[in-house]
């Protein structure tokens, strides 16, 4: 018999924002990483945002895999990016095999959580119309 499983070490408030702090320093910095490791070695000089650098507890690497999962299935909108929707998470908890009920709470309030960051951050960078 399989015994249920836990909730992820450091699964409170305190790991949520520190997930959320991984996702937008991945956001700001992520795609230029190699680029910082780089001076790093040339330079023998840490640069700032490595310095800054929030990295994804391991307790929390479900949350981190389910949101790079789920980031995929934003349905298109008139407004740009749409919300995750609940029923891509929830299927998302089926396709893993996520039985426990607490964990699969967890699971929706984070994921909504990161998401509310991730379109916040691409809201604060599009650029403003021009009023008429």
């Amino acid at each position: 018999m399989r015994r249920p499983r836990q909730l992820p070490q450091g699964s409170g408030r305190r790991s949520r924002k520190k997930l959320i702090e991984a996702l937008l320093w991945h956001l700001e910095w992520g795609d230029q990483l190699e680029f910082l490791e780089d001076i790093e070695r040339d330079t023998g000089k840490r640069p700032a945002a490595l310095n800054r650098r929030v990295m994804p507890e391991q307790g929390n690497a479900l949350f981190w895999k389910a949101f790079q999962v789920l980031s995929k299935t934003r349905r298109p909108s008139f407004g740009g990016l749409s919300d995750i929707v609940l029923s891509d998470i929830q299927a998302y908890a089926d396709l893993i095999g996520l039985k426990d009920f607490d964990l699969r709470s967890q699971l929706c309030r984070v994921i909504i959580d990161m998401d509310a960051a991730f379109l916040e951050w691409v809201r604060a960078r599009k650029p403003q119309k021009p009023k008429v």
